[in-house]
């Protein structure tokens, strides 16, 4: 009996250990990231906060998740969810068409401006050309047709509140007043949570926003910049002068990372490469945790 007991301690000893020294590879490797995330903080030339949740672990990093920022076009998403919640929920379908005027047409970016008369588009066009090309025509169409008021809703709905679209694109008259379309970090990044997890409303909302997402995947973005060409991102990025946001879900083997990032009172000349080198720092470190042994060795 007391050569059983004695055995049955040894064994919990060495796995003790064994565990121990497997996990201390990973704390390691997460001691090393936060300091390069430190140093970000404190070399960052402006106000620099985001928001980082591993799906599957539940795993999170923050750095001024509840700060608001402006968020340029990447309050898109917003738009987007709402666009699709109402196609599925008894409004007008993606596929209704829409005859656009010329005095609904506004300025800066996107194609849609450039269009000769008359221009019918469907919805969903209407999306895509939000999504990829970040069309302000095509965005504030969306916008009067669902309701500002019906997307704030929705956002609160899905307890990101932090969420508030508040002008239309291009409203410059508004923004001289203050009035900016605005989330904090943690807002967003979790928006990006529940699409990427089937619970934006509901599985078959998320995964329209998501498919229609696609289309951001080829074009540019600072998040995914030195990342792997093969790399996997849906995202919105958006900037106004001082302003940088960038809202995302990452995809690695299976497993993913939804998150948001933003800056602000970003010198003009000297925005520098916060954005990019954050994105490598995120991906780096789940990817080598999902990739490695406990021991750190990478699987062929």
């Amino acid at each position: 009996m007391k050569k059983t007991t004695a055995l049955s301690i040894l064994i919990l000893v060495l796995s003790y250990f064994q565990s121990y020294s497997q996990n201390a590879h990973v704390e390691k490797l997460k001691e090393n990231t936060l300091q390069k995330l430190d140093y970000l903080h404190k070399n960052h030339p402006g106000v620099f906060g985001y928001y980082v949740v591993h799906l599957e672990s539940g795993e999170i990093f923050s750095h001024q998740k509840d700060l608001v920022f402006a968020q340029a076009s990447a309050i898109k998403i917003p738009i987007l969810v709402q666009v699709v919640k109402q196609s599925m929920l008894g409004g007008e379908t993606l596929e209704d068409e829409v005859k656009i005027s010329s005095d609904q047409k506004v300025g800066g970016s996107g194609v849609i401006s450039s269009l000769k008369n008359p221009v019918v588009l469907s919805i969903y066009d209407l999306c895509v050309l939000m999504m990829k090309y970040s069309d302000n025509t095509a965005t504030n169409i969306l916008i009067n047709r669902v309701g500002m008021a019906g997307i704030n809703k929705t956002m609160q709905e899905l307890g990101v509140g932090d969420i508030k679209l508040q002008r239309l694109m291009m409203d410059t008259e508004s923004s001289r007043k203050g009035l900016e379309n605005i989330a904090s970090p943690e807002s967003a990044a979790k928006l990006m949570q529940l699409l990427a997890s089937g619970k934006a409303v509901n599985r078959e909302v998320s995964e329209k926003v998501l498919e229609i997402m696609k289309v951001t995947t080829d074009i540019e973005g600072r998040l995914k910049k030195q990342l792997p060409d093969d790399a996997v991102v849906l995202f919105k990025p958006g900037m106004i002068p001082g302003v940088s946001t960038e809202w995302a879900v990452i995809k690695m083997q299976n497993q993913h990372v939804a998150m948001a990032v933003m800056e602000s009172m970003l010198p003009e000349n000297d925005r520098g490469n916060y954005m990019e080198a954050f994105g490598k720092i995120i991906y780096d470190y789940f990817n080598m945790k999902i990739s490695a042994s406990p021991y750190g060795a990478f699987f062929r």
